[in-house]
């Protein structure tokens, strides 16, 4: 089997991604911005945001990303940021902790004890009601002071997992940035949640606010995969090859890429396993009487 084909260009997705350049010169010149990125899963969610980080790097930009996770025991709060807070350059991190001063660093490391690195700190309020309150000020002022030596791009996947505190930090941080050199880039999978999900109302919600930008990514037309094609291949895709794979993808990208990989691959399955088994996490989500119809439907064509 051949390894994994992945095209080193976005000429597909130039649009979404001028977007998001966008919104981190917007960051760069003090006016915070963040970016919702939505799209069903393979769509090209994650390949944006690498670019984007790209981009955000050879400008000079520090890069902080964090993913949420699906948990069967419950929920670990805060993960996400505790992986992005662990990205930040430890220069940088020491600078800004010292300039926020003992009583914001306390708030910090109560809930990120890894940036305390070992040092003693004194201060800090007690726990009461206003206690998210102060971490989540705390978290922005950090990322602000941060974003004062390089802007900030900070990466949120997956939010469709996110955690309750997590999410009630990105309401905050929307609405609770102001000057900050920061982007915000934050990934969502449509078709994973219900309508009356929290996750789903909060983002209902934000999408509607002046400081995001919603960049959803929709299938590829024939063209858009033709050009993924000539980005992998290196040349331009036979047009026969390029309308089959077209038709049987759905314009979704990830599946384009796998069953070029198998079109490469004599001896390999038509359907490659790694997009066999995508699509059985998505029957997963359809109704059981649909489902009972479906090897009927295989069966037509």
């Amino acid at each position: 089997m051949p390894a994994r084909i992945s095209s080193r260009r976005l000429v597909e997705r130039r649009a979404e991604l001028e977007a998001l350049e966008r919104a981190l010169e917007r960051a760069g010149e003090g006016d915070p911005t963040v970016t919702l990125v939505i799209g069903e899963a393979g769509i090209g969610k994650s390949r944006l945001l690498r670019e984007a980080e790209l981009h955000a790097r050879a400008q000079g930009m520090a890069v902080l990303r964090g993913e949420c996770l699906r948990l069967d025991g419950g929920e670990l709060p805060f993960a996400p940021l505790a992986a992005l807070l662990r990205d930040a350059p430890q220069a940088e991190l020491e600078a800004a902790l010292a300039e926020l001063g003992p009583e914001v660093r306390a708030e910090l490391e109560r809930a990120f004890p890894h940036l305390g690195a070992g040092l003693p700190v004194g201060g800090g309020s007690a726990p009461d009601r206003f206690a998210q309150a102060r971490l989540f000020e705390a978290i922005v002022l950090l990322l602000g002071a941060l974003g004062r030596e390089a802007p900030v791009l900070v990466v949120l996947e997956d939010v469709h997992w996110v955690d309750r505190s997590t999410r009630e930090f990105v309401r905050f941080l929307v609405r609770g940035v102001r000057r900050e050199r920061l982007a915000a880039a934050i990934s969502f999978r449509t078709g994973e949640l219900g309508s009356a999900d929290p996750v789903r109302e909060m983002l209902a919600d934000l999408q509607y606010h002046e400081r995001v930008t919603l960049v959803e990514l929709a299938p590829l037309g024939r063209e858009g995969i033709a050009a993924q094609l000539e980005g992998i291949l290196g040349r331009a895709p036979d047009a026969a090859l390029a309308a089959e794979l077209h038709e049987r993808c759905g314009g979704n990208p990830l599946f384009a890429e796998e069953l070029l990989s198998a079109h490469r691959d004599p001896g390999g399955e038509k359907l490659p396993s790694r997009l066999a088994d995508a699509l059985r996490v998505r029957l997963r989500r359809v109704p059981e009487p649909a489902r009972r119809l479906l090897p009927f439907a295989a069966a037509i064509g």
